[in-house]
């Protein structure tokens, strides 16, 4: 594949990975306060890394992370995803409907 196209999906999909993922940090941060706020740009940092390489494992990387921060077991911090399933600022950016057929140049 061309590395100067992108298809429209990628394009968004990364977008949301990184919202998410900045949803999550302020989560931990602002609600629960069981992360301190000079983390944020540090994970925030690693994890936007992992997302723009498209990373596979970018989402256990992010818990892991936040799981370190955190100090407390990863699987805390994904029970608390799970269970208190917080209203994340993402959600409003999704959509519906079949983006694949939108391709981008980036020249």
């Amino acid at each position: 594949m061309d590395r100067n196209f992108l298809t429209w999906r990628t394009l968004i999909s990364t977008f949301l990975r990184m919202s998410y993922a900045t949803d999550l940090m302020k989560f931990f941060i602002e609600e629960k306060q069981w992360m301190d706020n000079s983390m944020f740009g540090r994970i925030g940092e690693r994890t936007n890394h992992d997302i723009n390489r498209l990373h596979p494992a970018w989402y256990q990387r992010l818990l892991r992370r936040m799981s370190r921060a955190a100090r407390r077991p990863i699987i805390d911090i994904q029970t608390t995803i799970d269970t208190e399933s917080p209203l994340m600022e993402t959600m409003y950016y999704c959509q519906t409907g079949r983006p694949e057929t939108i391709g981008i140049f980036l020249d």
